[in-house]
């Protein structure tokens, strides 16, 4: 009999096209959803997926989390690429266990980086605007995948996204 591990947070995927029509995935956890939470959660879900839209240069075509949406989309012809990705470094904000997520096509005039010689790919948290909303609506909605805590980004870098 196969061994189950309890859900501690409820699965939370967008994907989408670059313009060379090749797909993308960006998936992270949000609270388990249950009867009491879901108008809440949903409200942060979607200023998460409008927040990370207005990072990247991709064509949304699917969000899920609890519900599938499934979006309009038209192959972008604006240089969007999947392999260009924000990588976000996380902890878990009581047990400060760390992990990556990457956020593909992100717009590679967004980021701000970080004058240092040694660390050439990574980016200010505190600028620009776009950065900061992003920031503060994934601290909001994102949680551990192992412990169903609340999660905090703790650095950013641009590196490679996702195949």
């Amino acid at each position: 009999m196969p061994f189950l591990v309890p859900l501690l947070g409820s699965p939370a995927h967008i994907s989408g096209i670059d313009a060379g029509n090749e797909a993308y995935n960006f998936s992270i956890f949000g609270a388990l959803l249950d009867d009491a939470n879901w108008v809440a959660q949903q409200a942060l879900w979607a200023t998460l997926i409008t927040k990370s839209t207005a990072l990247q240069l991709g064509a949304k075509k699917t969000a899920q989390y609890g519900n599938e949406v499934h979006y309009a989309y038209s192959q972008p012809t604006n240089g969007a690429a999947r392999e260009i990705a924000l990588i976000l470094q996380c902890k878990d904000i009581t047990t400060q266990e760390r992990w990556s997520y990457r956020l593909p096509c992100i717009n590679p005039a967004t980021p701000v980086y970080v004058i240092n010689s040694d660390a050439k790919d990574v980016i200010r948290t505190d600028t620009p605007t776009a950065i900061t909303d992003f920031i503060t609506a994934f601290n909001a909605f994102a949680v551990s995948p192992t412990t169903g805590n609340a999660v905090n980004i703790y650095g950013l870098r641009v590196g490679r996204g996702n195949k």
